[in-house]
């Protein structure tokens, strides 16, 4: 009787062990994953620390780390090179733009739409006029356009658009950036409402339907 008894007692302590070592595995990798996101951010505030002072062609990866207040051998353990750092900044921006910029082609009030995301890119001007009119600008349009023919046409089903919905998405992304690159360029301030309405007049209302 207690063989048995022990038996299933050993394979209920299994089952535990087995499913608390599971939850463990899973507290261990949000937790490796809270702290490389932590690490990025740290390395691309120095980033933009040191752009103050400096081109990005002329900072180097010493010089971001130590701005970040990291090591070399940390920063080797996310990105390879430079440009792979300053690419992932760009792709979690674009990630992040295109989730304000798609809701403009459907917005009943484009006017405002528009000016939420101006406000966006302003709130993060310094970080934009790199990746748009530095050395990521190439990297940055090819993914817009990359990402617009992905999720646009998923997102914009019931927009009134004038135009196909791939081409819609490419068409208003791509205006999108050529107008905030414009501004992002200007020595002298740009109202953000003067941004916002030659985005809407340029980038979303020709691709919506009169």
């Amino acid at each position: 009787m207690t063989g048995p008894n022990r038996d299933n007692s050993n394979a209920e302590q299994g089952q535990v062990t087995t499913a608390d070592r599971a939850r463990l595995n899973a507290i261990g990798l949000r937790s490796r994953d809270a702290r490389a996101r932590r690490t990025i951010d740290r390395l691309r505030d120095g980033l933009l620390s040191l752009i103050e002072t400096s081109t990005l062609e002329a900072i180097t990866i010493d010089d971001i780390v130590e701005a970040a207040g990291v090591s070399r051998s940390t920063f080797y353990r996310h990105f390879a090179t430079k440009e792979a750092f300053v690419e992932n900044i760009a792709e979690t921006e674009i990630q992040n733009f295109v989730g304000h910029t798609f809701p403009l082609l459907s917005s009943h009030d484009s006017s405002a739409a528009c000016m939420a995301v101006v406000t966006y890119v302003g709130e993060r001007r310094k970080l934009w006029s790199i990746l748009l009119n530095g050395g990521a600008a190439g990297f940055m349009r090819s993914q817009f356009i990359r990402l617009a023919a992905q999720i646009g046409p998923g997102q914009l089903d019931d927009a009134p658009l004038a135009l196909p919905l791939d081409l819609g998405a490419a068409f208003g992304v791509a205006a999108t950036v050529e107008v905030l690159s414009w501004w992002l360029r200007q020595d002298k301030p740009v109202p953000l409402e003067d941004v916002a309405g030659l985005v809407n007049r340029l980038a979303v209302r020709p691709a919506l339907d009169p």
